[in-house]
């Protein structure tokens, strides 16, 4: 047991290490920091009981936005990672990068909503429906990012974060919700991991393919 759970603490570090090369300072200060805290005080503090639902609605637009910033244009072959290339294990850095990033998208996320909701006094039901807020959220996020990630263009990139943020509100209008609630859940679940894991394997193999012509 101890030697697992070093063996997952020195993997952890590893991977915040790998992801860390590719965030500047001013991105760890405001994406990490400004970004979920202002988001919560403007949404929760000010918007009360709707403060949950604009959280929502903010989030994906905010996550496309950020993306462009740390890995926008990847799948497009406009961004060359020559540092990458320099080692055998550049598409492993790059590999544990992008993983973190879904990683720290769906922590700002939970933090977020569950601020939003818990100010508000949320209990019981109120914990299912962040639930299943975090993880329609993710979802369409992380659906949001992965097809920015084929554009660098600003433009391109607002509208595919606000079309997200539209498709994660009109999600709490899902038929039969409250009776269904878990099993939405679930679905946007495993909705979430497939899409994670389609967004990193695609990203990967656009880079690679960038350079060696896959």
């Amino acid at each position: 047991m101890k030697f697992s759970a070093n063996g997952g603490l020195k993997s952890m570090k590893k991977s915040m290490e790998c992801y860390l090369v590719f965030t500047s300072l001013a991105y760890r200060v405001i994406v990490f920091f400004l970004f979920p805290v202002g988001l919560t005080a403007g949404a929760c503090l000010y918007l009360k009981e709707l403060g949950a639902v604009a959280a929502a609605a903010l989030l994906p637009t905010a996550e496309v936005m950020a993306d462009r910033w740390l890995f926008g244009g990847i799948q497009a072959g406009e961004v060359k990672l020559e540092y990458l290339m320099t080692s055998g294990r550049g598409m492993g850095i790059l590999r544990r990068a992008l993983v973190l990033d879904l990683v720290r998208r769906f922590l700002t996320a939970a933090v977020v909503l569950a601020a939003c909701w818990g100010l508000r006094g949320a209990s019981g039901s109120g914990a299912g429906m962040v639930l299943f807020s975090l993880l329609a959220l993710h979802f369409f996020t992380t659906m949001g990012i992965f097809l920015s990630r084929f554009w660098d263009i600003l433009w391109i990139n607002m509208v595919t974060g606000e079309v997200a943020a539209v498709l994660t509100v009109c999600s709490f209008g899902l038929p039969g919700l409250r009776q269904y609630l878990w099993g939405y859940a679930l679905f946007f679940a495993a909705a979430g991991i497939l899409a994670g894991i389609l967004a990193v394997k695609i990203a990967v193999r656009k880079v690679e393919g960038g350079y060696y012509g896959k």
